[in-house]
């Protein structure tokens, strides 16, 4: 093994780092002798330990992938080698408020009424507050189709104004019944405690004579009869009366409002509350509970309306949730490929046009898609992800332009990277971007194409792709476009 002493960065930096490593047998032996084991190794690696002892009998060669960790292993920093440091941007990714689509709605809102007589909508927050409230007033003088609607002529200006009247309706019947309720269930038990009392009184004028005192027993026994039949009498003479009147005045009302011809003209079928004179007299706890149970039935369709009415006219959650979910996934590695962000409104919102209105005969149409491309282009949000990297190899080029600084670094793998620093106008700070390694040919590419993208001039291209090509031909490396002898 006089190799492991001679040779070692030709073991771990073989040229042209084919597929498989040509010194595989080598790699484990080196880390044998710093005393890790074969099961180590293949759990490091991920392959079998009956492999890597193939490896170790020179019978088969490590994957290149493989090969590296075994590398990294032996040498955190190998003999020789030159390192840099550099902060670079791992990925960015869309960062939206919670918020967003509102935000996206007042921008829209913002642009359609710039030039309004009525003035400029205000954004932000306390705006949206405001527009909603406006909003959401207007939705109760308009019919489904947005036009205003009409007047009832019984006393109702809206829908609205019915619905208020139902509620109260329900509100009255509900609290004259509980009324009710409570005051029956006291006369019950008083009823109760007054025939316990003249029961008691019985039984002990009975047992008074047995032994024979008949005329003071007699007499006590009809004081205390009179007593509870003439306070039965006092009692129905005005109590029942006082919660009974409550309870037939607010069924009265109940009736007069399922009656109303507007209210038969929206909820036709199942209104007609046939229920008979002598039912409301003698038991008003079932009448009011039937009323009762109409007008709660009426407001559930109202609620239902209103609902509807509201979903069509809303002012957020039009955006496309599978489209939301793919937008959050987007990730970049380059700011400026995230300029594409400005056209997913398309995606999101499909060219959807909402109302948005001031009064029931002023509203704004926003095309939701062209708000949220004003929205990006005015509030662009990122979370910016950067890590720390050791570039292992010699610097070759740097060139500082006005819009950033381009850096190029030989590996020992016989590749180079490249380092693309910009500046980013959303955060106003650099960002570095590593390329992936390259060949030679990769190399030139990658920089014809930055050239391109950061508008260099000819000679600012001629100037970087001349250094570039004098550095690598006196470093040996096959230039394209270079003829050569051999």
């Amino acid at each position: 093994m006089q190799t492991l002493d001679t040779d070692i960065e030709k073991i771990l930096f073989p040229e042209g780092r084919p597929a498989k490593h040509p010194y595989s047998r080598e790699l484990v032996a080196l880390n044998e002798q710093q005393g890790r084991t074969l099961s180590e190794m293949a759990s490091a690696t991920g392959v079998s330990q009956p492999f890597i002892s193939q490896i170790k009998a020179g019978k088969g060669k490590l994957k290149d992938e493989h090969a590296q960790i075994l590398i990294r292993m032996l040498y955190p920093k190998a003999p020789r080698d030159q390192f840099s440091a550099y902060p670079i941007l791992k990925a960015m990714t869309p960062s939206l408020p919670d918020n967003w689509e509102q935000q996206v709605l007042m921008e829209g809102l913002r642009a359609v009424s710039e030039h309004d007589s009525e003035g400029r909508y205000p954004t932000g927050e306390a705006g949206f507050n405001e527009v909603l409230s406006e909003h959401s007033n207007v939705l109760e003088l308009i019919d489904s189709d947005g036009s205003p609607k009409k007047q009832h002529g019984l006393g109702f200006s809206s829908q609205a104004q019915i619905e208020r009247s139902n509620r109260s309706v329900i509100t009255q019947l509900e609290d004259a019944l509980a009324t009710y309720h409570e005051e029956v269930t006291k006369l019950e038990r008083e009823e109760s405690l007054e025939a316990e009392r003249l029961e008691r009184a019985i039984v002990a004028t009975w047992y008074n004579l047995t032994k024979k005192r008949h005329d003071d027993d007699l007499t006590k026994l009809k004081l205390c009869i009179e007593d509870v039949i003439e306070q039965k009498f006092q009692r129905y003479g005005w109590s029942p009366a006082i919660p009974r009147k409550r309870l037939t005045d607010a069924c009265t009302r109940a009736r007069g409002h399922l009656e109303m011809p507007m209210i038969k003209k929206l909820f036709e079928s199942g209104n007609d509350e046939n229920v008979g004179g002598n039912e409301k007299l003698y038991d008003p706890e079932a009448h009011a509970k039937r009323l009762l149970a109409k007008c709660k039935e009426l407001q559930e369709q109202f609620d239902a309306k209103r609902s509807e009415h509201r979903q069509r006219f809303r002012l957020t959650g039009h955006a496309s949730p599978k489209a939301l979910r793919q937008l959050k996934d987007e990730a970049f590695s380059d700011p400026r490929d995230a300029s594409s962000m400005e056209d997913w409104g398309k995606q999101l919102f499909g060219d959807a046009v909402i109302r948005v209105y001031r009064r029931p005969n002023k509203f704004y149409e926003i095309n939701l898609s062209k708000a949220y491309r004003i929205w990006f282009e005015r509030h662009p949000r990122f979370s910016y992800q950067e890590e720390v990297v050791q570039i292992c190899g010699p610097l070759i080029l740097q060139k500082a332009f006005a819009h950033g600084t381009l850096i190029v670094h030989e590996l020992h793998s016989r590749q180079f990277v490249v380092l693309r620093t910009i500046q980013d106008e959303r955060i106003n700070k650099k960002l570095t971007i590593l390329s992936k390694p390259l060949s030679v040919e990769g190399l030139f590419s990658c920089i014809k194409d930055e050239s391109l993208m950061q508008g260099w001039s000819i000679e600012q291209w001629n100037s970087v792709a001349d250094d570039l090509q004098t550095t690598l031909l006196t470093k040996g490396y096959r230039v394209p476009g270079v003829r050569s002898i051999y």
